[in-house]
């Protein structure tokens, strides 16, 4: 790799994928061909591509998560690689910017520079592809709030599950945000990850949905494979969700092939929490860095992670505050 022809990853992520907008970002190099990185709405795509070689191109990924193909962009016929796999994307990045730095730095054809990525890649980007222990347990909780919508809202709860769909909140009822918290530990303590997290939309309320995981033992809890198939069965009798719910789940980074890697049964610990995000609720938020440092030092902060205590905050299940919001 070739570190000053290359945005870094933080800066990739920042500019192109988290503002959730088509994007292009142009390799360049004197005299060799261009690549392109692209970002699709939403960062539901992301890869690469170039001009396709006049002629036969053999390309082929031997990984489920990773896309390689010929298309026809912009009149032009290209060789594209691409993964739609969120938890693959930190990995995939540098993926690319190897498949330049080969092709432009290299001098090696397309469809060559990606076949000796993948091979030399093929073991990482297969580890990566798996979804983490957090992101696991974070998908586990969504999927508990999910089902517990699906009591007063039926199928149409799908249509409430936004996140996936690169919002800044996990779920969206009319004028009511919730943003899901899973931890598997023992306190009920949270990480929040950027100074947006807990801001809420324009026009709407927002509350924190904490949940605290254990693991179950056996014949007890519950799989995420099986949480997701009980999901699928409660939405079978209605097409249109029941293919939402499957578009949504593979933007969280899961997949069916993936589910022997996803063996722990879990089980809530404690009853779930609701707790308001207002002056009451422990935040650090862009206005407060703005006010503590100025407009300018500011905006130059990034990747801001900082844990929230919850204990005694907010409203129980079962008691009527948490119930009118969550049936």
């Amino acid at each position: 790799m070739s570190p000053e022809r290359h945005m870094t990853w933080d800066n990739f992520r920042e500019t192109l994928l988290s503002p959730g907008v088509p994007a292009l970002h142009p390799v360049r190099h004197a005299g060799s061909p261009d690549v392109e990185l692209f970002v699709d709405a939403d960062a539901s795509r992301l890869g690469l591509r170039t001009v396709a070689p006049a002629g036969k191109v053999e390309l082929s990924s031997p990984l489920a998560a990773i896309e390689v193909g010929l298309r026809l962009v912009r009149g032009n016929r290209v060789v594209e690689v691409s993964t739609r796999t969120v938890a693959l994307h930190q990995q995939f990045y540098a993926f690319m910017v190897d498949i330049a730095d080969r092709i432009q730095l290299g001098g090696r054809p397309p469809a060559a520079a990606i076949a000796e990525a993948l091979d030399d890649w093929n073991a990482l980007l297969l580890e990566a592809s798996v979804m983490s222990v957090e992101a696991q347990t974070g998908l586990f909780g969504e999927l508990w709030c999910l089902e517990r919508l699906h009591r007063s809202e039926g199928a149409e709860a799908v249509d409430a599950w936004v996140g996936p769909l690169g919002e800044p909140h996990d779920f969206r009822r009319g004028d009511v945000e919730i943003e899901v918290k899973t931890t598997r530990s023992a306190e009920r303590v949270h990480v929040i990850s950027g100074l947006h997290q807990l801001e809420p939309s324009i026009g709407r309320a927002l509350f924190l949905l904490s949940l605290q995981a254990e693991p179950a033992g056996a014949r007890s809890g519950e799989t995420l494979p099986e949480r997701v198939a009980r999901l699928r069965a409660l939405l079978s009798a209605v097409p249109g969700p029941a293919a939402k719910f499957d578009r949504l789940l593979v933007r969280t980074g899961y997949r069916d092939e993936d589910a022997p890697h996803y063996r722990r049964r879990l089980r809530l610990r404690t009853p779930p929490l609701l707790v308001p995000v207002d002056h009451r609720c422990p935040k650090l938020v862009s206005e407060h860095v703005r006010m503590a440092l100025g407009e300018s030092l500011a905006a130059r902060l990034s990747d801001v992670r900082y844990r929230v205590r919850l204990s005694g905050l907010g409203f129980e299940d079962g008691t009527p505050d948490f119930l009118t919001l969550l049936p």
